[in-house]
């Protein structure tokens, strides 16, 4: 394995490390309900005693929450293992001699983007101003990553790569 593809392999592992440490996190978010919820929320009628007498008016409530805080946390986690891995895959993608105005989703996304507009004067930007203008962009939608990863590794190829059944299950989500 020659030096490069080491580097590019440490980035990939790096990134999967990330994820699965984010994925791992979000176990906690049950457990932690289910702790404050023990004992008719004793713990946390200690800690604020104006709930008091109050259960039945913010459990529910407090059950959504968490559960809420769950799925974001982990929707958070996808979208940026997605972006840092688009991010990568352009640098991969032009370091390896690919033409990067046949990226059409992303040259239309910076035509559209507020502060740049212009496709050549993106282009001419280093590496870090390149950098920091991509985290901007939002791959909170499945089938919005999958168009942009598309041209680089081939149509439909989120589909491709967790299946078609589970593609449709998380563009429902």
């Amino acid at each position: 394995m020659t030096p490069q593809e080491r580097k590019i392999e440490y980035v990939y592992e790096q990134m999967d490390k990330t994820l699965h440490i984010m994925m791992d996190r979000s176990i906690w978010f049950y457990p932690t309900y289910k702790t404050i919820k023990r004992n008719e929320f004793e713990a946390l009628i200690k800690c604020e005693p104006r709930l008091k007498g109050k259960a039945n008016s913010f459990s529910k409530p407090l059950q959504i929450s968490f559960g809420y805080a769950q799925i974001i946390f982990l929707c958070t986690a996808v979208e940026l293992t997605l972006l840092n891995h688009y991010h990568n895959s352009i640098y991969f993608f032009i370091y390896n001699k690919g033409n990067i105005n046949n990226l059409y989703k992303l040259k239309q996304w910076i035509e559209s983007h507020k502060d740049v507009k212009e496709w050549q004067k993106w282009i001419e930007f280093n590496g870090d101003k390149k950098s920091k203008n991509l985290k901007e962009m939002s791959f909170s939608n499945l089938s919005v990553a999958n168009d942009f990863l598309s041209e680089i590794y081939g149509n439909n190829f989120l589909k491709i790569a967790i299946g078609k059944e589970n593609y449709k299950k998380f563009v429902l989500l």
